[in-house]
């Protein structure tokens, strides 16, 4: 854990008294609008996350005051160290502030509050108990961030952003237990690998299972004696186990065994026996959810919890009817379900009352994907079906991320790549056209299209009227996303994008400009975003964001010679130090790679590559495989 920062300005501060401690938002003073914009809902937030954690936790907040910075360049999304915070800026973003973008800070600013007690005051004793930190900040940011500070639903973004990242992490040979054995955890690089999807998302997830297995006035008592005991002080995975064991009668440490010390994640299928719906697992671990039943057209009838462990449980009251098991989302597994539920639920998905169970069941085709049992295709067919009519933004972000940052890359072949790009903007076109009554779904279908089109008439009508259409802006981040876009298509040259940079005038201006630059389609264009990426002393974000505008994924072809530059130059690169490091793995190239390419990416594995880039390329390979 950070114990110290020092930030430096000048600043435009926001400060107040709450509950008999000093609070302050700091930003840089070119944010100052932007701030004094947030203002009131930043306090409200933090004073509702402040006043649930004290009415969760027995131990009193540890520290004589709360401030929070937004800063330039921070390598991390947030960094907490006692009494002080540190955001990414981009969490206070020029222009319009969305709602789901809203509801991401106020998880943030949640998660990073438990930190308080979960880290700087009861701390692991070495970094295999990382997930004693993060799984349990991931866990109380939702949940604080909702039951205090008033953001509803937040299990939706959990099920379509969180989790599958979680899944995909567990499912590559790089997986670990969430609580690994202090001798898988060496040395500080390979510490830095498990801050991973394992530790946040998978160990949330484990304990938002914990809990509904417990109960939550156990799971509560354990962790409260926890904290209590190990105030200011260090712990391990067994003295949290003692904890919990204290206040339960449950067979806590069997528990523990099977969810946090074993890597992998279990499959829960639904077969029928005649009408009667049958529920099966495929893993070793126990599992307590609920199970939905719907009938023909959909309509919710019935709901019921569930323990499945070795032993198959029948669910004759729903002879007949379509099953969604996990539909709270509240344990950690794959769904497999019979062919007459799965038919019925891609044929009217949109139509499901609840959104928790739509986001349960996105996230559930997005895995099948990855195993092979669902094509990309099918998978695109359910997108342009169904997401347009979809009435949630976190939904519709979601599973349009997933689409292009994942399936398209990972599972469509370089030939067919424009074709899959094209559904998903035939897609959000559909989208946006049903939402121009919805400024947040108009707004969360402009960014996707914006970053998708082929119709440059389109995007330059955009850019000339600066909105999407009557009553929607066009926000700063989605104008760069449709200057990108023009330049990969050959539709902005490099005068064009220099006044698009210089009417923006800010740092995120000069990113932007190098990421359309980076995006052109030409080899002289590939060749100047190359040589960049390998000047001496070039900073996080402009190597990233180069590499951004580098990989297109339409321009497989093109970018062939720069995949092979890309290996033989990044282990040096990673050599800068843990956070570079951590960049350069990202800068993968984000294409679909050949069978030659993969092999040369095996080769290259092979050879002498440092740990953390080691890490992200074991893993690219295994996304591929």
């Amino acid at each position: 854990p950070a114990l110290l920062v020092v930030a430096a300005g000048p600043w435009h501060s926001v400060r107040w008294s709450h509950a008999g401690l000093d609070f302050g938002w700091h930003a840089r003073r070119s944010l100052a609008t932007e701030l004094d914009r947030d203002a009131a809902e930043l306090r409200r937030t933090t004073e509702a996350c402040y006043a649930h954690y004290a009415d969760l936790i027995d131990d009193p907040y540890p520290f004589d005051s709360y401030d929070q910075v937004f800063v330039p360049g921070l390598n991390w999304g947030a960094q907490e160290m006692p009494g002080c915070v540190t955001y990414r800026d981009e969490l206070l973003p020029r222009g319009a502030i969305t709602d789901t973008q809203r509801a991401i800070r106020a998880v943030i600013i949640a998660h990073e509050m438990s930190h308080m007690w979960f880290g700087d005051s009861m701390t692991m004793t070495w970094w295999e108990d990382t997930w004693l930190q993060e799984s349990f900040a991931d866990y109380m940011g939702y949940r604080v961030a909702e039951a205090g500070a008033g953001f509803s639903d937040l299990r939706v973004e959990v099920e379509v952003r969180s989790k599958p990242w979680g899944y995909r992490s567990d499912a590559r040979r790089s997986t670990h237990p969430v609580a690994p054995l202090a001798d898988d955890v060496p040395d500080v690089d390979t510490a830095a690998t498990i801050f991973d999807g394992i530790s946040y998302a998978k160990g949330g997830a484990c304990l938002v299972q914990l809990a509904f297995w417990l109960g939550d006035e156990e799971f509560m008592a354990g962790v409260n004696r926890h904290l209590t005991r190990f105030r200011f002080a260090n712990a391990t995975l067994a003295d949290f186990v003692e904890s919990l064991a204290e206040c339960s009668s449950k067979d806590v440490r069997g528990w523990v065994e099977a969810w946090l010390r074993q890597p992998g994640f279990d499959t829960l299928t639904v077969r029928r026996d005649g009408d009667v719906p049958v529920l099966e697992r495929a893993g070793r671990r126990p599992h307590a959810f609920t199970v939905a039943a719907y009938d023909s057209a959909l309509r919710l009838v019935g709901r019921k919890r569930v323990e499945l462990g070795d032993e198959a449980v029948r669910l004759p009251e729903f002879a007949g009817l379509v099953i969604v098991p996990n539909a709270g989302g509240e344990t950690f597994a794959g769904l497999r379900l019979d062919p007459e539920s799965w038919a019925s639920l891609c044929a009217g998905l949109s139509r499901l009352e609840d959104p928790l169970v739509r986001a349960v069941l996105w996230s559930s085709a997005a895995l099948l994907v990855r195993s092979r049992d669902l094509s990309a295709d099918d998978f695109l067919d359910l997108v342009e079906a169904q997401l347009p009519s979809e009435t949630r933004p976190d939904i519709i972000e979601g599973v349009l991320s997933e689409a292009r940052s994942v399936v398209i890359p990972h599972r469509v072949p370089a030939s067919r790549t424009a074709g899959a790009v094209a559904r998903v903007a035939a897609a959000a076109s559909a989208g946006l056209a049903a939402s121009v009554d919805d400024e947040q779904r108009a707004l969360a279908w402009a960014a996707a299209l914006a970053a998708t089109s082929a119709d440059a008439a389109m995007l330059r009508e955009w850019l000339d009227a600066d909105k999407v259409a009557a009553g929607i802006a066009l926000l700063p981040t989605t104008r760069w996303e449709a200057v990108v876009r023009l330049a990969s298509l050959g539709e902005a040259d490099a005068r064009f994008i220099a006044a698009e940079r210089d009417r923006d005038g800010t740092v995120e201006g000069d990113l932007g400009a190098l990421r359309a630059l980076a995006a052109r389609p030409s080899t002289t264009a590939k060749d100047a975003a190359w040589e960049a990426m390998l000047a001496p002393g070039v900073d996080n974000r402009r190597f990233g964001a180069l590499a951004s505008g580098m990989w297109i994924a339409e321009q497989a072809h093109l970018l062939r010679p720069y995949v092979d530059a890309y290996l033989a130059e990044a282990p040096k690169l990673a050599t800068r130090g843990q956070a570079f490091a951590l960049e350069v793995g990202r800068a993968f190239p984000r294409i679909a790679l050949d069978p030659r390419q993969l092999d040369a990416l095996r080769e290259a594995l092979a050879g002498d590559v440092p740990t953390i880039l080691r890490r992200s390329w074991e893993d690219h390979l295994d996304d591929r495989e």
